[in-house]
């Protein structure tokens, strides 16, 4: 409902005699709840702005990690800005490979998309790599900077959820639950 502004006038009385020229106009309960309505039409207008900048913000965040990669961190779900999709593409090393190596061949290719990045990790070395394409089950990827043995884990998100923030952590499963204020 489109807020309709109220023209206010003031008493205009002759100095001369007291005579009211011109009524003001009257503050009633109908005019009161009228601004009132206004102003909490304002404020649910600004939190909804609020929710959807965080949204923005959110996904330039993630978009901006990777070059190319589509936000594809999380996805975030229409409606809800924290609500989120965690990301937890898995695939496992079937040969050893060495530093420099630009190619890995893996169990799961199709769990990866072009232009992500991914943490390629063993018992002895990590590293986070761009995934530039995928073709079946062999990912191209930057040289590697370390060697890795067989069965070498490669992971698209190993993020740790506490009090409230999301940071680097170990690999293994997490529990990602929604705090509602």
């Amino acid at each position: 409902m489109p807020y309709e502004m109220t023209e206010w006038v003031d008493d205009i009385v002759d100095p001369t005699n007291g005579e009211v020229l011109q009524e003001g106009t009257r503050y009633t309960a109908a005019r009161a709840n009228h601004f009132e309505k206004g102003i909490y039409d304002a404020h649910e207008k600004n939190d909804e702005q609020d929710n959807q900048i965080r949204r923005i913000q959110a996904l330039l965040e993630i978009d901006g990690r990777v070059p190319g990669n589509s936000g594809a961190f999380y996805d975030l779900l229409e409606g809800s800005f924290s609500r989120a999709i965690r990301q937890t593409n898995t695939a496992i090393l079937l040969n050893s490979i060495t530093a420099g190596a630009t190619q890995i061949d893996v169990d799961d290719g199709l769990a990866f998309e072009d232009n992500t990045q991914v943490t390629i990790y063993d018992n002895e070395n990590i590293e986070d790599v761009i995934v530039s394409s995928v073709d079946g089950d062999t990912l191209s990827v930057q040289p590697l900077v370390n060697s890795y043995k067989k069965g070498a884990r490669i992971e698209r998100s190993n993020v740790k959820v506490g009090n409230g923030l999301m940071t680097f952590g170990t690999w293994g499963t997490y529990t990602i639950s929604e705090v509602i204020e």
